[in-house]
């Protein structure tokens, strides 16, 4: 009679060891999240935009001390709500008969400026203030579960009280003491033709107040100087264009109740000149962006304005008998853009505009009477009449961003400017008439050619980006520019005026490429090569197949010889992720294979689309053959000791389908590894044997379990160097004799 077989109990054990450690991995989680939760606190709040159930946390000092469990409507008044916080253990102190709780949300008003910028980014949270800062005191204090949250953070600071009849300031304006912000007004009202600003004082700097302490008010122009100082707060609007307020104290004394706004006499010190209009001038001075003087006064004399102004005793050197004023309005003020400086002129001259000036020469001043011309355009047509300047006509079939007063540059530098133009019908062509200053004159020969530039100019190539940018008047009114091959002037006077690309179309070459379908590329996708763009495709041509027409600096042309090649990056996601995103909007990137200095290749086909990263790279290429895929992919590793020495390049069935042909890629300098005689396993499966004497796991690396991967093992007795296009059997598992091997093989460096 046969005995009965019987099962291996070491089986049996396996089916159980799971659930067992899941089990175990539960009860700790659970036990970890029952020691962290500590007290459920109840807050009432009016609003709760920008909170969310188990993201939004509770914090105190920067630190976070709980979360937002739920949030519900309160039953009792349908305008609040109601927000469940769970604190964490740890903190269950800080939730004490007393404690404060408030919204912390991003403000932009224009009273307080840009405050709590970060949680645009990170989201509103709960902040909490306790009634004691030492937990000790805290720990007597007694409990409370219920709270009613505050509108607005609770004041930290000392509150008095500044009056003045003149002086107007928002809510928000701030204070500040040696260049720090150290309090700001948190409310003001009308009384007995008194305005009353009740000011909050932060409490580490409350000893500021004292008997003698003079609250001063900054003007816009002191303010905007101190900027670099001011801390903690990003300054609103308002203070820009009003100021702000300014503390001096010597901190003896208690602090008064109330103290009346300080307005120190204003002593100017300059010299003192008379500049003579038809209408009275506007009363700032300004040079550069820079308010330089003031209007003192102004007389009507006999039907002419006596404008007596003062310029400032440090930038007097600015002027001379040789300087001439003009008239500086709004519009003008917005364009000087081009000496835009952080010292803003103040809002009365921005609106009203001001008197700037140009001194030509260098002389003596003792002139105490000037002219004012009304605008800068009639004060620039003096002076190019002045100059001897040279007429000169452009001839153009399209207007474009031409304009009277459009600019002529030579090399960046203003050299002229447009002064009219008009239809001819006879040529069918537009004149453009434009006035060239003396110092340029020179320089226009038959030898010149005039182009119209405007906008940014993107320059990209093998050494970087370069992107250079215009005046703020050339980027809005566009300019005309010229070159010249001869240092020489001649009788010449008409010209075409040409695009930009004209002169620099010889510098080009173009290519092609030819495909079945777009696969993505479109006008604008980029040729790149190495990461450098050498070019872009410039047009589409959609024939039988489709042929886009790429534009390449000449002097990238050696890298296109017969052998050179093209792949397309274009978008991808699957399993391995999302890749080529930019694709989407920009077009397909077209890369370049380059074969240097042999010959010349014009047209062209998409080599491959989205290759793996090796696909082009030198080193050994050699075949596994499998009975299955067995969780290995694409880009799976291949190692050697654990150490990766290539991947997958390629997996399909063979062609008899009779099993699966796997191709890897070794890298060059580990080339030497693979021999004849080389064993190849499957080391992404995991591998379990059981036994009485317990359980033994073999895992290949974290990568491979994930991803899958192949392990290559090489006898001691190495076999022959392989060449591409080895084929080798790929095993399931490996044999424990293989793990034993340790052959002497040199690696590459």
């Amino acid at each position: 009679m046969k005995q009965a077989i019987k099962k291996k109990k070491s089986i049996i054990f396996i089916y159980w060891i799971i659930p067992i450690v899941a089990m175990i991995i539960a009860i700790i989680m659970l036990k970890d999240k029952y020691e962290t939760k500590g007290k459920q606190v109840t807050i009432i709040l009016n609003n709760v935009d920008g909170l969310n159930i188990k993201k939004s946390p509770v914090m105190f000092n920067g630190v976070k001390v709980g979360n937002i469990e739920d949030i519900k409507i309160d039953e009792n008044n349908l305008n609040h709500f109601k927000a469940y916080l769970s604190m964490y253990k740890k903190y269950d102190y800080l939730v004490k008969k007393g404690t404060k709780f408030w919204k912390v949300s991003p403000e932009i008003s224009l009273n307080k400026g840009i405050k709590n910028l970060g949680t645009i980014i990170t989201g509103s949270y709960i902040e909490i203030l306790p009634p004691k800062l030492e937990k000790k005191e805290l720990i007597k204090l007694p409990n409370q579960y219920n709270f009613i949250a505050l509108d607005t953070p609770p004041l930290n600071g000392i509150i008095t009280t500044i009056k003045t009849k003149n002086s107007s300031f928002s809510i928000g304006t701030i204070l500040v003491y040696k260049g720090i912000q150290v309090g700001e007004i948190i409310d003001k009202n009308l009384n007995d033709d008194y305005i009353y600003y009740k000011v909050l004082i932060y409490n580490k700097y409350q000893n500021l107040l004292s008997q003698d302490t003079k609250f001063i008010p900054l003007n816009s122009l002191e303010f905007q100087a101190s900027l670099k100082d001011i801390k903690f707060t990003i300054p609103s609007l308002k203070n820009l264009i009003t100021g702000a307020i300014k503390i001096e104290t010597n901190k003896i004394g208690k602090p008064k109740k109330e103290y009346s706004l300080f307005i120190p006499k204003k002593i100017l010190k300059g010299y003192k000149f008379t500049i003579i209009s038809d209408n009275k001038l506007p009363s700032s001075l300004v040079y550069k962006g820079f308010k330089v003087g003031e209007l003192l006064t102004s007389e009507l004399i006999k039907n002419k304005i006596y404008n007596h102004y003062i310029i400032y005793d440090k930038y007097q050197n600015l002027i001379n008998n040789s300087t001439l004023f003009y008239k500086l309005n709004a519009v003008e003020l917005k364009a000087s853009l081009n000496n835009f400086s952080l010292q803003i002129p103040d809002l009365k001259s921005a609106v009203l505009g001001g008197v700037s000036f140009i001194t030509p020469k260098k002389i003596a001043l003792n002139k105490k009477e000037f002219k004012v011309f009304e605008s800068k355009n009639s004060l620039d047509e003096y002076l190019y009449k002045r100059s001897g300047a040279k007429i000169v006509t452009l001839l153009t079939k399209d207007l474009k961003f031409i304009k009277k007063d459009t600019l002529i540059t030579y090399k960046g530098l203003t050299a002229g400017k447009v002064i009219n133009y008009k239809y001819n019908p006879k040529t069918n062509y537009i004149e453009v008439k434009i006035r060239i200053k003396k110092p340029f004159i020179k320089l226009i020969n038959k030898t010149t050619k005039f182009y119209t530039k405007s906008g940014v100019n993107i320059k990209a190539g093998l050494n970087g980006v370069n992107i250079q940018t215009p005046s703020v008047n050339s980027l809005v009114n566009g300019e005309i520019s010229f070159i010249t091959k001869e240092n020489k002037s001649d009788n010449t006077k008409k010209f075409t005026l040409l695009n930009q690309s004209d002169l620099t179309k010889n510098n080009y070459f173009t290519i092609n490429l030819i495909m079945n379908k777009t696969n993505g590329v479109k006008v604008g996708s980029k040729l790149k090569y190495k990461d450098f763009t050498l070019g872009s495709v410039e047009n589409m041509i959609f024939d039988k197949n489709i042929t886009a027409i790429i534009k390449i600096n000449k002097k990238y042309k050696y890298l296109f010889g017969k052998n050179s090649k093209l792949y397309l990056e274009t978008f991808q996601a699957g399993l391995n992720g999302i890749k080529n995103t930019y694709s989407i909007v920009f077009g397909s990137n077209i890369v370049l294979i380059a074969n240097k200095n042999n010959g010349f290749k014009h047209n062209f086909t998409p080599d491959s689309i989205n290759p793996i990263n090796s696909y082009y790279q030198k080193g050994l290429r050699i075949v596994l053959r499998a009975n299955s895929k067995a969780g290995l992919n694409v880009n799976s590793a291949v190692y050697y000791r654990k150490v990766k020495i290539g991947h997958i390049e390629k997996i399909k069935l063979s062609n008899t389908a009779q099993n699966v042909e796997i191709f890897l890629f070794i890298k060059p300098k580990y080339k030497n590894i693979i021999r004849t005689n080389s064993k190849f396993f499957n080391t992404g499966v995991l591998a379990i044997k059981a036994n009485l004497l317990g359980i033994k796991i073999k895992t290949g690396t974290l990568e491979s379990i994930i991803k899958g991967g192949v392990e290559v093992i090489t006898p001691n007795k190495a076999g022959q160097k392989v060449e591409n296009g080895a084929v080798f059997k790929l095993y399931d598992k490996p044999k424990e004799e293989w793990f034993e091997y340790k052959p002497k093989l040199r690696v590459g460096i």
